[in-house]
């Protein structure tokens, strides 16, 4: 059970990294057309999109290492907000319970 929780407690840490990061992920379109010789792909398109940085994922995630407990979130420069997000990487890539607070 422990090695699971550990699983999934680290997919969790890596989804909410990510979404407070930001993200670009591919989205692939294809049309068919159907003929004689049944359906072929007619046209493929694809584009790369952008998800912007969630707030509320910054947030939770600062707020969950104990970091930035005293800072503003909400005035913060992006430059600001990146350095308080390193922070918060280093501290789960350094300790075993990351300092999240156990409610």
């Amino acid at each position: 059970m422990d090695d699971n929780f550990s699983k999934y407690r680290q997919k969790l840490e890596k989804s909410l990294i990510k979404k407070a990061l930001g993200y670009r992920y591919k989205e692939v379109i294809m049309e068919y057309s159907v003929g004689e010789d049944g359906e072929k792909l007619s046209k493929k398109k694809v584009t790369t999109k952008d998800v912007p940085p969630d707030i509320s994922a910054v947030k939770l995630l600062l707020d969950s290492l104990n970091v930035a407990s005293d800072v503003d979130l909400e005035n913060l420069t992006d430059a600001e907000l990146k350095a308080e997000i390193k922070k918060a990487m280093d501290m789960l890539e350094k300790g075993d319970n990351c300092g999240i607070k156990k409610t």
